[in-house]
């Protein structure tokens, strides 16, 4: 369980920055 959500705090953290890089472009 433990590596999953590790696993899921990556993705989160790696689609937070895809967001953040949008919004940058979108500025």
């Amino acid at each position: 369980v433990k590596e999953q959500n590790k696993k899921g705090s990556a993705m989160e953290k790696a689609s937070t920055k895809e967001v953040e890089k949008g919004l940058q472009s979108h500025n």
